[in-house]
């Protein structure tokens, strides 16, 4: 998979959710094996990218930064990128948001 802060399995999406301060706690030291969600980043959160605007949604396409461009990373990796600064991959709600997703894909050749 591919990173793209806008992730389809292909291609990573962002959808901007709310952030609550309380959030943003440090998450205590773990001794159970295995991988986490990241907590959201206080700096991030106030100067996440806002690329586009779509039906009452923010989106950030992580393939228009040139430090995440061509990066490879599973669906944890690309959800925990997004959380940081407090958004989620993209989730498909309706035809026209994915119609809308797909033409970013074709548009960026990333498949």
């Amino acid at each position: 998979m591919r990173v793209t802060c806008a992730v389809v399995v292909t291609a990573l999406s962002c959808i901007i959710f709310k952030f609550d301060s309380a959030q943003a706690q440090t998450r205590p030291v773990s001794n159970r094996p295995g991988r986490f969600l990241s907590l959201p980043n206080p700096q991030k959160c106030a100067n996440r990218p806002k690329q586009f605007f779509f039906r009452g949604h923010n989106y950030f396409f992580s393939g228009h930064v040139p430090e995440l461009a061509g990066r490879k990373v599973d669906w944890l990796d690309g959800r925990n990128i997004c959380r940081e600064y407090c958004m989620d991959l993209v989730s498909m709600e309706t035809q026209e948001e994915n119609n809308m997703i797909f033409r970013l894909i074709q548009q960026s050749s990333i498949i």
